[in-house]
């Protein structure tokens, strides 16, 4: 779903963070966004981004290259996959027309974003309950920059019964804590699929 938002335009996508989780969301998001042509990857530790970068670029088909937090950001899609508990993305290198991905703050102690970006953004959260206790959202909420009804829940723009982007210009972000019922879902999907092609 980490896709969904973003501008059918995309060229770039920015990974920050380059653990586990990293090959399976760049993955994702490329076969929704195949407009994708480079993904621009950051990690603390730099070696680990160029063993992303080394073991990925073949695979994908894809420009990957190692770059500095600032380049990494200013990208169309950026999805951030790290443990931070202080926020390193700073309001000023948010543009419009982005899509945020906030994937590894997963916790009330847990920050990637400043949460100021989000009074700039339409939020749409894969589950209400977790994600009003974790990140970005949770501290946006305490300090009173955000409203519950501010949040849209992700069913509701699969249902289409609210809308994610409303123009090129949208900021919009993404908050997910992981949720098993949609881990269910896809795996019965793939086993359905599995099953007809015998």
């Amino acid at each position: 779903m980490q896709g969904v938002h973003a501008r059918r335009d995309s060229t770039t996508l920015g990974i920050i963070g380059t653990g586990k989780q990293a090959p399976y969301q760049a993955k994702a998001i490329l076969s929704v966004r195949p407009s994708i042509d480079r993904i621009k990857v950051y990690d603390r530790t730099e070696q680990r981004a160029r063993d992303f970068k080394a073991r990925y670029e073949r695979e994908f088909g894809i420009d990957i290259t190692v770059v500095g937090l600032e380049e990494a950001v200013d990208s169309d899609i950026v999805t951030t996959l790290t443990t931070a508990t202080e926020p390193f993305i700073s309001p000023e290198l948010i543009r419009p027309g982005m899509h945020l991905n906030g994937m590894g703050a997963d916790s009330k102690t847990k920050i990637e974003f400043d949460p100021d970006i989000l009074k700039k953004c339409r939020i749409i959260v894969d589950d209400f309950a977790q994600c009003t206790h974790s990140g970005e959202v949770y501290q946006g909420l305490e300090r009173g920059l955000l409203k519950e009804e501010d949040l849209i829940p992700l069913g509701d723009v699969v249902l289409g019964k609210a809308k994610g982007r409303t123009s090129e210009d949208d900021i919009t972000f993404f908050k997910s804590t992981g949720v098993a019922f949609q881990d269910l879902i896809t795996a019965i999907l793939v086993f359905e699929r599995l099953k007809r092609k015998g």
